[in-house]
């Protein structure tokens, strides 16, 4: 699947202090491969990830499993992705249904934390990626970001 998902093994979980996912190997079709980047990192876990996490059935050492506890297969994946989507009723702007993936998950996941503000250097370690190219393909800014250009010279107050 991909170095961030599914083929999550339970035991690079972290629920300590600072919660974390050590990401150490990916699942190609040939088995268990280290992850795109050739180095293992740490991602750290927001509060409400680690309580879905700790919330999930244990029926594998995998965090996402097929029914009988093998890792998750792209179709099942994407089927999950699928109806989520439709559930949520997200659509493109032409209409037609918005089915994401996990790399369009990453994508989103990268810009939010660029239009937040985090540092750069930090989202790449998160991610992987050795180069801004990388985080600049990945990441995109909303079109209401522009609301930030009064950091530049902030307005008078009380002026337009």
């Amino acid at each position: 699947m991909g170095d961030e998902g599914p083929d999550l093994h339970r035991s690079n979980v972290e629920f300590g202090h600072r919660p974390r996912i050590h990401v150490c190997q990916t699942l190609t079709r040939a088995g268990f491969d280290p992850p795109k980047s050739g180095k293992a990192r740490d991602v750290p876990l927001l509060w409400d990830v680690v309580q879905v996490l700790r919330d999930l059935p244990r029926r594998s050492a995998f965090v996402f499993c097929e029914a009988n506890g093998e890792p998750l297969v792209d179709r099942t994946f994407w089927g999950v992705c699928t109806r989520t989507m439709r559930a949520a009723k997200l659509t493109r702007v032409d209409g037609s249904p918005k089915i994401l993936g996990g790399h369009s998950l990453r994508h989103t996941w990268a810009s939010h934390c660029m239009m937040r503000g985090l540092p750069p250097r930090i989202v790449m370690d998160w991610a992987g990626w050795g180069s801004l190219a990388m985080l600049e393909r990945y990441s995109h800014l909303s079109p209401d970001h522009c609301e930030h250009i009064d950091r530049l010279v902030p307005r008078p107050s009380g002026g337009a």
